[in-house]
Parts: C-alpha cells; structure tokens; sequence
C-alpha cells in the first residue's frame, strides 16, 4: 500500500500530465534523507520515485518540492504533531504526546508562497527544498497552553503557530 501510494500513483500522474502536457507538483518528505539507509517501504517508494524522475525529467513538466512536516490552519489530520497538540490544549485534554522532542517545520504559508514562485515557471523540470526550522515540541506546547492571544514581540517568534492556534480556536470553539 506503501509503494502504490508514494510510488505508482505519482507515476500514474506523470504518465497522465505527460498525454495531457500539465504542469505535475510532487512533494517528497526530507525525512528520507537522514539517512543514506533505506529504513523502511516509505523511504524506499520515496527514493523509488526520485531515481524514476531523475529519468524521466526531460519527458514531463514537473515541479519536486521537497519538505520537513508542514503544519497550519486548515488540517484536519489529528493524528499529526500540532492539530493534534492544539485541539488537546483547545478542548482541555491530557497531552499524551511526547513533548520531549525537537522538531523541524514548514508553516503552510511559506509552502503555498514557495509554489506561486515556481507555478509559471518555462522550465520542464524543478527541484526545490523548502526551508524548515527547528523547534522544541515542549516550549511550543508551554507556549500555546499559556497564550492569551494578544499579538506582542513574545508572540512573534511563534507567530505562525499563534496564527494556526487561532485558526482552530475559531473553527473548534473554546472554553479558554
């Protein structure tokens, strides 16, 4: 299921953008990079797919984007880092999350703003790593529990995960 998701979809869609001459957009995780192993089936379909577009790259218009987990409004997946994070401090619940770690993202904005930039470009064939930056899941977490919401120069070093908190504040309603 692995390697039909993250390998045969995508090269079903550049066989498809190929008849069809579309602009394709893929996004391969940087978590397969850590190590020059490959730890399991999601790393292997992930370099599967690289080593098949090294090969194809002058046959289709594709644009690679590659990135650290993503985070913001709008993701409804509980079962990644922040959403679930802030729906817990939201709705008052125990944290059964490891805060003990630290961890690179990319805010969502930054993502959409990186894929405007290279939408129109001539260029058969880009490549591109997003930049990411490093957090402590701790502080975050300490952070957003104790946060009033009032936008001050505390706040700016955090200030995509206070715009994402808010976000699901309004969308999820709160007692806080």
């Amino acid at each position: 299921q692995i390697v039909e998701s993250n390998f045969n979809l995508p090269v079903k869609f550049i066989e498809i953008s190929k008849k069809l001459n579309l602009t394709l957009f893929l996004f391969l995780s940087k978590d397969m990079f850590k190590s020059y192993s490959v730890q399991n089936f999601y790393s292997l379909s992930k370099l599967m797919l690289q080593s098949y577009l090294q090969n194809c790259r002058n046959d289709v218009k594709v644009r690679i984007i590659n990135l650290e987990s993503v985070f913001g409004p709008h993701d409804f997946n509980f079962m990644r880092l922040i959403p679930s994070i802030i729906l817990k401090i939201i709705r008052n619940n125990k944290i059964k999350i490891n805060l003990n770690q630290k961890k690179k993202f990319t805010y969502v904005k930054d993502v959409n703003k990186f894929i405007h930039k290279i939408l129109n470009s001539n260029k058969k064939y880009i490549y591109k790593e997003i930049p990411s930056k490093f957090y402590d899941i701790s502080k975050i977490y300490i952070f957003l529990k104790d946060l009033d919401l009032n936008f001050n120069k505390k706040t700016y070093k955090y200030k995509s995960f206070v715009d994402t908190f808010k976000w699901y504040k309004n969308y999820y309603g709160s007692k806080k």
